[in-house]
């Protein structure tokens, strides 16, 4: 993951000698436009600091899955005659994972309330694996991705001195293959963007 790495020098730099202004605890539903993905629902972790009053920056990572249904073959590139092929039931089982480098801008500030406009940009990756229910046949991709978001937050300190911060946000991502990939008579999903959007509820503590 060249993009992780980057990220991780980046963000080792900037906090090289200075400590963490905040660490921040959320979970988050998204919704992706892809069919083996659906709308994947997670935890996060951050850790944050102040550039200087209007700028911030914010490394994390999170998690996310979901599990549906669907209807479809699970066969998987040459099928020889005879084989079972047909429809049927699957259960689906999604997970997506990112490392994210975010830039907090605060367009408006008050006393115990900022908005601000979140770039950001993500290495991670996803897989999905799907079970047939009639034949118990089973199909599995992943891969990995990169991408930039662009997000808006809302962040409040609802108990005054407490420096404990309540946020909501979300974002919008264009996420794409590392590397494309043509596998002959096999099974390769990933290799489309795929749109993720999320919402995000976040619990943070500030000094």
């Amino acid at each position: 993951m060249r993009l992780c790495i980057l990220l991780t020098a980046a963000t080792g730099c900037l906090f090289s000698g200075l400590l963490a202004q905040e660490v921040r605890m959320g979970a988050h539903v998204g919704s992706t436009d892809h069919e083996l993905l659906g709308d994947p629902t997670g935890l996060g972790v951050a850790l944050g600091m102040q550039i200087n009053d209007r700028v911030g920056l914010r490394v994390g990572y999170e998690r996310s899955s979901a599990s549906f249904e669907s209807v479809g073959s699970t066969c998987i590139g040459l099928v020889f005659p005879g084989q079972d092929c047909a429809a049927e039931r699957r259960a689906d089982d999604a997970r997506m994972g990112a490392i994210i480098l975010a830039v907090p801008i605060a367009v408006v500030r008050a006393e115990r309330l900022t908005v601000s406009l979140v770039p950001g940009a993500r290495d991670g990756w996803v897989s999905s694996n799907q079970e047939g229910q009639r034949t118990g046949r089973s199909r599995s991709a992943e891969k990995d991705m990169y991408g930039l978001e662009l997000g808006g937050e809302v962040r409040v300190r609802p108990w005054g001195s407490i420096p404990i911060h309540m946020t909501i946000g979300g974002s919008l991502t264009s996420l794409h293959p590392w590397r494309s990939e043509f596998i002959a008579d096999g099974y390769s999903p990933f290799e489309r963007d795929v749109d993720l959007s999320r919402v995000e509820v976040t619990v943070s503590a500030v000094w």
